[in-house]
Parts: structure tokens; C-alpha cells; sequence
């Protein structure tokens, strides 16, 4: 099975849509398509953004994270933080070594300005485990196209934060 670190923000639209590409990585994480891995540092991450930009949406973060069973890793040590802090902006670092040290598949972030190709190209990390891409194109060998058919429901209804 495939082992996909997310990054808060994947989390947060989730929790602030059920519309979006996010909300789509959380169907296909609760239907068991791939494990889904985060850091204490994304808990928290989560939990302080929401909490301040979208508190009604705090039931929903309990709800997303109860039907996707995240593993929880501990953050990376501060001295394999450093390392990647040449690469990232700093405050991303913990985020990247956190997905490396867990040996990820992917790391899914909508962080768009500072996770990209370009810069992974430039300082040789094409070679990691992790590569970043956009939610609608995890695991879908087209991109532009996610499966609506109802099938499968998800039990993930939020309808806290929309109203």
C-alpha cells in the first residue's frame, strides 16, 4: 500500500470543502487506497489554523482524521532538519524531512510556491522517495479526472464549516 505524507494544507482545504482535491484525497484515504501519514508538527499545524481561521470547522478535523487513521509520526531531529533548510524555505524543512524520514511515497502539499519540481530538480532531490503533487493527481493516471461515479459513498460528510 501506498504511503502518502500529507502536509496541513491538504488537510485544512479538506476541512473547509467538500467540493475540492482535497476532500478527493481524504475519500480515497478513508476507502483505503494509500496510508496516510503525518507529523506531529502537521497536528499542529492543523489544529492552530483551524482553530483560528475556520472553528466551526473543528468537528471536522476530528471527523476526517477518525476515518483516514493517520500514522502520527514524531518531527524529524532538529539536526536533519538543518540539512534541508538548503534547499526549502526553513519553516518547510521539517515538513520535507519528515516525509523522507518516513520513507513516503508522496508528499501531497498545496503548498505550490515552495514544494516544486524545479527546485527538487535543482538540488538533486528527484532522487527521494517523495515527489510533490497536486491532490487531483495522486495515484490518478489522469489527471484532470477524479471518479464521481456513486459507487462509493463516503461516510466523511462535514457540514459544519459550509454554513
Amino acid at each position: 500500500m501506498r504511503r502518502i505524507f500529507l502536509d496541513s494544507s491538504v488537510i485544512i482545504a479538506a476541512c473547509g470543502s467538500r467540493s475540492g482535491a482535497s476532500h478527493a484525497v481524504i475519500v480515497m484515504a478513508e476507502i483505503g487506497l494509500f496510508k496516510v501519514l503525518i507529523s506531529e508538527q502537521v497536528m499542529e499545524e492543523c489544529d492552530r489554523n483551524i482553530t483560528k481561521k475556520l472553528p466551526k470547522a473543528l468537528p471536522i478535523l476530528k471527523q476526517i482524521l477518525s476515518v483516514i487513521n493517520p500514522e502520527i509520526l514524531p518531527n524529524p531531529a532538529i539536526a536533519y532538519v538543518v540539512k534541508w533548510e538548503k534547499i526549502i524555505e526553513p519553516k518547510d524543512a521539517p515538513i520535507l524531512a519528515a516525509a523522507l524520514l518516513a520513507e513516503s511515497d508522496r508528499l501531497l502539499s498545496l503548498n505550490t510556491k515552495d514544494f516544486t519540481p524545479k527546485r527538487s530538480q535543482a538540488k538533486r532531490l528527484k532522487t527521494s522517495n517523495t515527489q510533490r503533487v497536486y491532490p487531483r493527481d495522486s495515484l490518478n493516471p489522469y489527471p484532470r479526472t477524479i471518479n464521481t461515479s456513486p459507487t462509493y459513498v463516503s461516510k466523511f460528510k462535514p457540514k459544519a464549516a459550509y454554513n
